[in-house]
């Protein structure tokens, strides 16, 4: 029997407060959500050893949504359940009932307990009587209850949640006794009751593998594959018969959708041009965002001039192209979608930065960065919190998305990889074979650890810091706060891209696969494609992974 997993899925808080807690190092007030499956070791009996591991990935992508929804981060794991972070106890609890809701699709019923107080770092965990005191309180709880103390009753007022008083319990480990208190409404609706027995039975039963292969199964689903590539040729021979001067010579390839619980490769929505197999000088091929998916449009020679697309994926339609002769000959380019004043897409080719519509795709901003003249063979590019950061050579470079004012920093590496995220900046310096966290003051170092890689990709997400070489195929996993190395996992050599999301890292094979690594378990789920899988990108607004298949 497979024991019950380990999950834990966690995404970042308010960011200005996780810097601040992160420096200080010491003590700071915290709210705490503890979760478990209830009943999991006889279930994990009763399902047997696939049926279990389909379940798990199906409860973490359900509770990676919530937390991701009500602002929960990362902290560790706790037995077969969560154990996540807020900064407001509200947060916690509203974000414990929709995760009660949600996994009930699954035919399991989870408890929760939720606790505020005051946290502190030890041994590289959050610790201290406010965790230990929110594992307790889940401990007593039962199927589908949220409890919390009376003290983080008392903290949220006016919140909209209604309780009842569950009783005065001897916490084990916790001096005197606590009141409980049972989480009942939420802004007027009642916590719906469990589902009755043979309803729960009835959705349980309907969790059977997908359509993806785990590496530990050795069964190939031809029928599917084929179907899938009967259904891709179809679509783009299709989609081949429209305007030619709208469709650009050049490769064709299938935009695919990908259900993050299920893990199902749906028909194709669109047929793309895209040139340029080897371009690997472009981080991000494919971004989904702004009512759309865009993908970086290239032609089959070195001097091909660069170019955008935007696809609509209700329709299957490319509804915006840029493509305009001031876009050049690109050697390096990034492609990042940000909201400031509205959406836009950042276009960083060379040392040249563009900002486009995101709805027309016109070019609103171009600018000349100066500072990253020299740099144009390895020149990156990331937005966070309204600042667009761009690196190259030995140039960290701060630009405001409204402004456009330019802070230029020496921080001291040379920047050949850049990604912002989990509220953090973090660059690879390949020479010297580090990892490091910039700070977004001054650009200097914070933390930094050696990493031995040559052709990476560098993503950031899911409450951890992923490298991918490209020619091991070998997947890194770091700690963002302190750069500690969680784990390393080898897959194919073809390995292309890779992008976080849905609880988990997704990586791209020219053998025809896209990967899954839980962000947690470490799990690999390979799933299955008639043809290379070039590039992938998360949809959180469609909560969709894409990606680009021939």
């Amino acid at each position: 029997m497979l024991p019950p997993a380990a999950v834990v899925v966690g995404f970042g808080v308010r960011d200005h407060t996780r810097r601040m807690q992160r420096h200080d190092g010491g003590s700071r007030l915290t709210a705490v959500l503890f979760t478990d499956i209830v009943g999991s070791t006889q279930i994990a009996a009763e399902i047997g050893d696939t049926r279990w591991r389909e379940l798990i990935t199906r409860h973490h992508s359900l509770v990676s949504r919530q937390l991701k929804r009500f602002g929960g981060r990362l902290n560790d794991t706790a037995g077969d359940g969560v154990f996540a972070t807020f900064e407001r106890p509200a947060d916690a609890i509203r974000c414990a009932c929709a995760c009660v809701v949600a996994v009930r699709e699954l035919g399991i019923e989870i408890r929760a307990g939720v606790n505020f107080g005051e946290t502190e770092p030890i041994g590289g965990k959050l610790g201290g009587i406010a965790v230990h005191i929110g594992a307790r309180v889940m401990s007593v709880a039962g199927p589908g209850e949220v409890l919390v103390p009376a003290a983080t009753k008392d903290l949220v007022p006016g919140s909209g949640f209604g309780f009842v008083e569950h009783g005065i319990h001897q916490l084990k480990g916790v001096e005197g006794e606590q009141r409980l208190f049972l989480v009942v409404s939420v802004d007027g609706e009642l916590v719906p009751e469990p589902a009755d027995p043979a309803t729960a039975r009835e959705r349980l039963a309907e969790v059977e593998p997908s359509l993806a292969v785990t590496r530990r199964s050795k069964a190939v689903i031809v029928g599917s594959v084929l179907l899938l590539a009967v259904i891709s040729v179809a679509v783009v021979a299709k989609l081949s018969r429209g305007d030619p001067e709208v469709e650009p010579a050049g490769v064709r390839r299938s935009l695919i959708g990908i259900d993050p619980v299920t893990m199902r490769p749906e028909a194709p929505v669109a047929g793309l041009t895209y040139g340029r197999p080897d371009f690997g000088g472009c981080d991000h091929l494919l971004e989904a965002g702004a009512g759309g998916v865009w993908t970086v449009l290239g032609g089959p020679h070195s001097l091909d001039r660069t170019g955008l697309q935007k696809v609509d994926p209700s329709s299957g339609s490319v509804v915006a192209t840029a493509s305009q002769p001031q876009l050049g000959v690109a050697n390096s380019c990034a492609l990042q979608i940000a909201q400031d004043r509205g959406w836009h897409v950042w276009f960083l080719q060379d040392s040249q930065l563009f900002g486009l519509d995101a709805s027309t795709a016109e070019t609103v901003v171009s600018r000349r960065i100066e500072s990253l003249s020299l740099g144009i063979t390895s020149n990156d590019a990331s937005v966070l919190d309204g600042v667009i950061w761009a690196g190259g050579g030995t140039s960290l470079v701060r630009i405001d998305q409204v402004s456009l004012e330019e802070s230029v920093f020496e921080p001291g590496l040379t920047v050949d990889e850049l990604e912002a995220g989990e509220g953090e900046l973090f660059a690879l310096d390949l020479a010297a074979g580090r990892l490091v966290r910039l700070s977004q003051e001054n650009g200097r170092i914070l933390a930094e650890v050696a990493v031995d890689v040559s052709r990476p990709v560098l993503r950031v997400g899911e409450g951890y810091v992923w490298v991918l070489d490209r020619d091991t195929g070998i997947v890194q996993k770091f700690s963002p706060d302190d750069l500690a190395a969680r784990s390393s996992i080898a897959l194919d050599e073809d390995t292309i891209d890779m992008a976080a999301g849905f609880g988990a890292a997704w990586v791209t094979d020219a053998g025809g696969a896209v990967y899954r690594i839980d962000a947690i378990t470490g799990d690999v789920t390979r799933i299955a494609f008639d043809g290379p899988v070039f590039a992938v990108a998360i949809d959180a607004e469609l909560e969709r992974v894409w990606v680009l298949v021939d």
